[in-house]
């Protein structure tokens, strides 16, 4: 009787705790499919922002599909190098991810920060490059990494890059995060640009179409002249525009230090000509080899100014008469450009 009762009641209390082992099992799963350390990895997209060390940086916790609003999309999730790590304890490591997190624009005050941005900065733009399809293109004879070329688009600030939460970043995963921001076009105040979320029309990134006809226009950069067609200002490429403003690249990237120095010291229309071919025999790889060379021309111009570690030049492309001649509504880019729609300025 015993051991015939023993015998029947083993198999139900085995199948109980196979039953409880089981659930457990499925617990830990979903707790690890919803740990951002499993969830954060390229191609996510994240749907708010959130604050670390002063700086705005993507809520990694907020991870949504892509067809849903959403701040930020991750292109890339990269170590960081050794050289920017420091600490054994749990203190001193919090510390170096700390300091690897303050805003990029405050001083460099440590060889680790230093080590970090110089390394995040490199690599997220070589990332996005190959995300987005520049990482072909080509400026008299240097590559786009070399060239360190980067898109110009409205609403979204490609490049930008942050640490891993502070749990994670303990656990080992210490990583950097590679992400697009989307904001606030017509911001014009003061403190850094708002962000403004947007939805994928399918569950890829938005940033992934910036080379193709797909992108919506409203994200691509465009300018129009004032009345008097002296002064330019940003506008969407929706509205009729003197030109399109495709990528920018670092002069020091793509031309030697005697040239550089030169335009610097006394720049002249001749050597601002020399920005303009390095764009025009670009737009072949952007526009394709095609394009309505006798309506449209390309344009190289200095963003701002430089700098000793920046010297951006921004590449357009136009109508050859632009003084009185606009581009109609709409990008150039993924079309072909073999017609053009102009419009005669009034």
């Amino acid at each position: 009787m015993t051991v015939a009762s023993s015998s029947g009641g083993r198999p139900r209390r085995l199948a109980i705790a196979l039953a409880g082992l089981a659930l457990a099992a499925a617990a830990c799963e979903a707790d690890r499919a919803a740990d951002p350390a499993v969830q954060v990895k390229p191609g996510v997209c994240v749907a708010n922002e959130t604050t670390d060390e002063g700086d705005r940086v993507p809520d990694l916790t907020s991870i949504v599909d892509c067809t849903t609003p959403h701040a930020y999309e991750v292109y890339d999730v990269i170590d960081v190098p050794k050289a920017a790590l420091t600490g054994t304890t749990r203190g001193e490591r919090i510390a170096n991810r700390d300091d690897l997190a303050l805003p990029s624009e405050l001083p460099d005050d440590s060889t680790e920060r230093q080590a970090f941005e110089e390394f995040a900065e490199l690599e997220c733009a070589a990332s996005l490059q190959r995300v987005i399809g520049f990482d072909q293109l080509e400026l008299a004879g240097k590559k786009a990494g070399d060239a360190r070329v980067l898109p110009v688009l409205r609403g979204i600030n490609a490049l930008t890059y942050s640490v891993m939460p502070e749990k994670e970043w303990l656990a080992g995963r210490r990583q950097a995060v590679c992400s697009a921001r989307f904001e606030d076009p017509e911001h014009t105040g003061a403190g850094r640009t708002p962000v403004q979320q947007q939805a994928s029309s399918d569950d890829t990134m938005i940033v992934t179409r910036v080379s193709a006809d797909a992108l919506p226009v409203e994200f691509r950069q465009c300018r129009t002249y004032d009345e008097n067609r002296r002064d330019v200002s940003a506008t969407s490429c929706a509205e009729p525009h003197v030109d399109e403003v495709l990528f920018s690249f670092e002069a020091d990237g793509v031309f030697d230090q005697e040239f550089i120095s030169s335009i610097t010291k006394q720049p002249t229309p001749k050597k601002f000509n020399r920005f303009d071919k390095v764009c025009a025999d670009a737009f072949t790889q952007l526009l394709g080899p095609d394009y309505d060379a006798k309506a449209l021309r390309g344009f190289g111009g200095v963003a701002r100014r430089w700098t000793e570690t920046n010297k951006p030049v921004r590449c357009s492309v136009g109508a050859i008469d632009f003084r009185t001649t606009d581009l109609g509504p709409g990008s150039l880019v993924g079309t072909g450009a073999e017609k053009v729609d102009l419009i005669r300025a009034k």
